[in-house]
């Protein structure tokens, strides 16, 4: 049903929801990229640990085997359920690939001079291709093991990862769409950009056992409407990271990314960029 907002209020949050306008400029601020096109990231990737999303299928789905080129060749990225990885550089164009090799040994054909050796081909099978925008410099990939894109490759979702960007004590409402949302909790209203993000600090949450998040946005008709509703809990040591996801075309979902280490401070990212 339509969300029924007082006048003001509607035409403040029509006004964000209608334009292109940011949550928070720091989530979308240029930055130089290694050159056009190319993207030089440090990136981290977190398989969700069952089938589905939330209760739609818990049962466990396998890991993948991945691979992500580098200067040197193939590096294997060491994939666990529920848990992200370590920090990888990666340099390159976009979408970023990760893909199982596949070895094929062929013997040197019959008559050949003696020693001579078999050939070797790799042949890549891509398992993750992704998108972001390219002032990104880290990022965390959140892999869906028991879901498929149309082109046979895993689902994905890319989320904004950095020290300056996720901290301890704060629960953190990633927007994963290009929509414009607010995001209503106690008794705020927060523009939700596009790819954008919300820091939701302890001091409004800590005392309480759980937060109500209320997500607005625009309805095919341009009206203000609740287009999810949901309660999350937080821990003050922890960072919290929660992802805004589009199950579809008109329905928005919410998931928790757990399992992760804080991400490195600045002083502490040349040592983990190899």
């Amino acid at each position: 049903m339509t969300f029924n907002l007082r006048l003001p209020l509607t035409l403040l949050l029509w006004g964000f929801l209608s334009t292109g306008l940011h949550a928070n400029p720091s989530a979308t601020d240029p930055e130089d990229a290694a050159e056009p096109n190319e993207v030089d990231i440090q990136f981290s990737v977190y398989v969700w640990p069952t089938a589905g999303i939330l209760h739609e299928n818990s049962r466990l789905a396998g890991v993948p085997r991945a691979y992500v080129q580098t200067p040197d060749g193939y590096q294997q990225v060491p994939l666990t359920r529920n848990t992200a990885t370590p920090l990888l550089r990666y340099r390159g164009p976009l979408p970023l690939e990760l893909f199982d090799v596949e070895k094929t040994v062929t013997p040197p054909p019959a008559g050949a001079p003696p020693g001579t050796p078999a050939t070797i081909t790799h042949v890549r099978h891509p398992r993750v291709s992704v998108s972001f925008p390219e002032s990104w410099q880290q990022v965390m990939l959140v892999v869906f093991p028991g879901r498929r894109n149309s082109d046979g490759t895993l689902l994905t979702l890319p989320m904004r990862y950095g020290a300056d960007y996720i901290r301890p004590g704060f629960i953190r409402i990633h927007n994963s769409t290009p929509q414009n949302l607010i995001l209503q909790y106690a008794d705020q209203n927060q523009p939700l950009s596009g790819h954008g993000f919300v820091d939701i600090p302890a001091s409004e949450w800590s005392n309480e056992t759980s937060l109500r998040l209320n997500v607005i946005g625009l309805d095919p008709r341009n009206r203000a409407r609740m287009l999810y509703t949901t309660t999350v809990n937080g821990k003050v040591e922890k960072s919290n990271l929660y992802m805004l996801y589009a199950r579809d075309t008109r329905r928005l979902r919410m998931l928790r990314v757990g399992g992760h280490k804080p991400p490195p401070s600045p002083s502490e990212k040349g040592s983990e960029s190899e």
